[in-house]
């Protein structure tokens, strides 16, 4: 047998390695929260220094615009210091996110712990040699577009409207110019630095929108609810267990849409019959006794002589497409 075609049995994992699993969910959903904490706190930097700015420059007629230009290199700063957290953030949470979809995400399906996927795998290597999942031009990208390009954007509409109407709108372009120097440097030097400097972020924002891993890839369709008989079970479930409820303490005919819930214990024989139905007209058939769910759903710890082909130079792949999976969820929502 060759060395990329070794047949591994499926691994088992006992009540212990799922308990240890759950508690390593936590520390890295803790982390992630952690270091989302801290892109907080850089953004409330941002926004103060800022409003700060604004309150300087526009306090009187003889106060200078040059606030507003040194607030933007602190935000710069800022944004640089931020993207550099946001790198962090996004390696914690590709973690936290890879046991959410892979591991328990197939329990709350009900097919039970699932290695077929390499889950186990991707977190076993990134865990023995870490890398991060973004680069900092992509961070910096994604904080822009979220909240720093309000900020600069803030700061650009103050600027001009310093320069052209306070403490009185302007005469002529000569007027821009003079209004605009700052010491010995002219007004034409301050504001093409300014363009430039604006310039850059816009480019990077731009940029960095298609470099998001999974930007590009297909999207499989969704599923449709009308399709799912288990579904309209459900749905029709809890309105059976809410009518029979409300028939049980008011005994009437309740609309299930406009009728009220009464709190009260009665009706449960009820919502028994009604969970029993839905349950026996559902495609899938009742949880046990069923061919095909013992076939399809049977957790991969419940059948140990389960065998599944590895092949290592399948390894990178695997990896790379399942953190793309990840970052495809929240690529862009921090």
């Amino acid at each position: 047998m060759s060395e990329n075609n070794i047949q591994i049995t499926q691994p088992q994992f006992s009540g212990a390695d799922i308990g240890a699993l759950a508690h390593l969910y936590r520390g890295e959903l803790y982390r992630s929260t952690v270091w989302r904490t801290r892109l907080d706190a850089t953004t409330n930097w941002a926004v103060v220094t800022t409003g700060i700015a604004l309150s300087l420059t526009f306090s009187s007629a003889s106060t200078s615009p040059l606030p507003l230009a040194l607030v933007g290199l602190l935000v710069a700063v800022f944004l640089y210091i931020e993207a550099r957290r946001y790198c962090f953030f996004d390696f914690w949470r590709v973690r936290a996110h890879v046991l959410e979809v892979h591991f328990f995400g197939p329990i709350l399906r009900g097919q039970g712990i699932r290695v077929d996927n390499s889950w186990n795998e991707i977190l076993y290597q990134d865990y023995r040699a870490p890398n991060l999942h973004i680069t900092m031009l992509e961070a910096a990208g994604r904080r822009l577009r979220r909240n720093y390009a309000w900020i600069f954007a803030i700061q650009v509409v103050a600027y001009i409207g310093k320069l052209l109407i306070h403490p009185v709108p302007i005469a002529s372009i000569e007027d821009v110019w003079a209004r605009a120097t700052m010491g010995p440097v002219p007004g034409q030097l301050v504001l093409l630095a300014g363009l430039v400097f604006h310039a850059i972020w816009l480019t990077v924002a731009i940029v960095t929108l298609r470099s998001r891993r999974g930007a590009s890839r297909a999207r499989p369709p969704r599923p449709k609810a009308a399709s799912s008989g288990a579904t309209a079970s459900a749905a029709s479930m809890i309105w059976a267990t809410v009518a029979g409820l409300v028939s049980a303490t008011a005994g009437r005919s309740v609309n299930p849409v406009r009728g009220s819930v009464p709190a009260t214990v009665r009706g449960m024989s009820t919502v028994v019959t009604g969970y029993s139905s839905a349950v026996s007209q559902s495609p899938r058939g009742p949880a046990t006794g069923s061919p095909s769910s013992a076939t399809s759903c049977a957790p991969v710890c419940e059948r140990p002589g389960a065998a599944t082909t590895h092949r290592s130079s399948q390894w990178t792949g695997t990896r790379t497409g399942a953190i793309d999976r990840v970052q495809d969820v929240h690529r862009d929502d921090r």
